[in-house]
């Protein structure tokens, strides 16, 4: 820990790391929220008046005769908000900004025209050597390559779908693609967001040199593409759409019981494949033959007496029901299942650590709620966010 001071308690493994960030919607700014889940102090820089975009998400819910996004609520915890119209072009607030910035450890952005806010990568390691800049968008920058007038198009989750090929193999080979939700491309690109972080943050730690880290949210979902690419580089098989049916293996797809539940059965290798069905029941037929063997078995059969007597070792395969005690799900249900809340907060953590300190459940921030910040330690004032 430095001589810094801090507005957050001290908690977690990234007690002492300051995060700037500039922007709004889901991958930069959930990248921030999960940083802050395990202890970086994060200063979320918001227009005033206006703030992140998400907070307009529908649907919403009242708190404290307010109306709030229940995304805004779920996504923004355990951050600080201070409303700057950042734009350079103004001395004083060049003057707060590198302030903060002299003080920071990260500042990530997906703002992208920061040239036209007067924002410069090489002004901000004047300012702070050990910096680490991450900037996030839809294709990429075009200082790490690319074709420029591609680099400067606006992008959504479902363009980081569709540009990375993802979309085009989501749904039934006789319909078009289906849009993976909800917004699987930028919650998968604040993944790849935090690991790029931490990973310039550690090289910064350990060398005293910032780093410009450029995250694109086609690039962050192709690695989510098995071997899509390298069947058609190395084998020329193209891809294509087969809805739930996986034609590499089976069993994997959900399979409708006699009393109309959908069970989910997944079993990949001999030894799964033999354990859960056995020679002599589904015979040694392609992935088609045991898909189909599979569903007449549990057309035959109630839920029970799938998940129960047909499939002995049903936890052991990965099977699940559609029903409260199972893994495949509505929604709705996760938030009662047993297991679910035994296993710590699923919704504000993916890593679960122990032991796991408290650090208050600080909720989501006002726009600028944070201006008691003396940026004396920063140099003036910023708010935790509602």
């Amino acid at each position: 820990m430095s001589d810094r001071k801090y507005v957050i308690p001290e908690y977690g493994p990234f007690a002492g790391m300051r995060v700037i960030c500039s922007g709004s919607l889901i991958a930069m700014p959930f990248c921030a929220t999960m940083l802050a889940d395990f202890g970086a102090e994060v200063i979320h820089i918001e227009r005033p008046g206006v703030g992140d975009t998400l907070r307009m998400l529908a649907p919403f819910a009242e708190v404290n005769g307010k109306k709030v996004s229940t995304a805004w609520a779920q996504n923004a915890r355990n951050k600080l908000s201070l409303s700057l119209e950042l734009n350079l072009k103004h001395p004083e607030v060049k003057e707060l900004f590198y302030d903060l910035i002299k003080e920071a450890d990260i500042y990530m952005e997906n703002m992208v025209w920061l040239d036209k806010l007067g924002i410069y990568d090489e002004e901000l390691l004047k300012v702070n050597p050990k910096l680490v800049i991450v900037h996030v968008s839809g294709m990429g920058h075009k200082e790490f390559g690319g074709i420029p007038s591609v680099c400067n198009r606006a992008s959504y989750d479902m363009i980081g779908q569709a540009f990375s090929g993802w979309l085009y193999l989501q749904g039934d080979a006789d319909r078009d693609p289906a849009i993976a939700k909800p917004y699987t491309n930028d919650y998968v690109s604040a993944f790849a967001t935090v690991f790029a972080a931490l990973s310039g943050y550690i090289y910064a730690q350990k060398t005293g040199k910032g780093q410009v880290i450029d995250v694109a949210q086609f690039e962050a979902m192709a690695q989510y593409m098995c071997g899509t690419y390298t069947a058609y580089t190395m084998a020329g098989i193209v891809g294509e759409r087969t809805g739930n049916f996986n034609p590499a293996f089976q069993p994997y797809n959900l399979f409708k019981s006699k009393d109309g539940f959908l069970v989910a059965v997944g079993a990949f290798g001999p030894g799964d494949f033999h354990e859960a069905l056995g020679d002599q029941r589904a015979g040694h037929g392609g992935a088609e033959q045991v898909a189909a063997f599979i569903q007449s078995a549990g057309a035959e059969h109630g839920e029970d007496e799938v998940l129960g007597e047909l499939f002995a070792q049903v936890f052991d395969i990965g099977l699940g029901r559609a029903g409260p005690e199972g893994f495949f799900v509505h929604a709705v249900q996760v938030v009662f299942l047993p297991h679910v809340g035994g296993h710590g907060d699923h919704f504000a953590a993916v890593v679960h650590l122990k032991p796991l300190e408290d650090n208050g459940g600080v909720q989501p921030a006002g726009i600028g709620e944070h201006h008691f910040l003396d940026v004396s330690l920063l140099s003036h004032e910023i708010s935790p966010m509602r």
